[in-house]
């Protein structure tokens, strides 16, 4: 063998290490913590997914999760949408929460709602009448 054969033989060899350590390797890394991550995710635990929902994990199966992001309010998720688990000591930012107003006090019928008016007949004529109906 010739040097130039050694050369492109040593650039081949040297662009596949590139591409494991670029490529491959974090790759890995990213999968070995996401596995990690979801082992976390155990019923209690305060999560956030993808989508930037926070709640807490009611139930996990083998590919979803059930998680409640108010009171009485679960969502099922794909395991894999969960991407970080919270610390303990994290709480909401928002702690005072407003009082939701009781919608059976007030019937939202068609008596509550004022008449729209006619915008036909309330137009300026100038004095001249609406054509008839044909």
């Amino acid at each position: 063998m010739n040097l130039e054969n050694l050369t492109t033989l040593g650039l081949i060899a040297l662009m596949v290490v590139g591409f494991y350590f670029l490529i491959i390797r974090p790759t890995r890394n990213r999968q070995k913590e996401q596995a990690r991550t979801l082992e976390s995710a155990t019923v209690g635990a305060r999560v956030m997914t993808a989508s930037g929902v926070i709640g807490t994990v009611a139930e996990v199966g083998d590919r979803q999760a059930r998680i409640e992001i108010a009171p009485g309010v679960i969502v099922t998720v794909v395991k894999q949408a969960i991407v970080q688990v919270l610390p303990d000591g994290d709480g909401d930012e928002f702690t005072d929460v407003p009082a939701v107003e009781d919608p059976a006090a007030e019937p939202a019928g068609p008596e509550s709602i004022p008449p729209a008016s006619d915008p036909v007949n309330d137009q300026d004529t100038g004095g001249a009448k609406p054509p008839a109906d044909r």
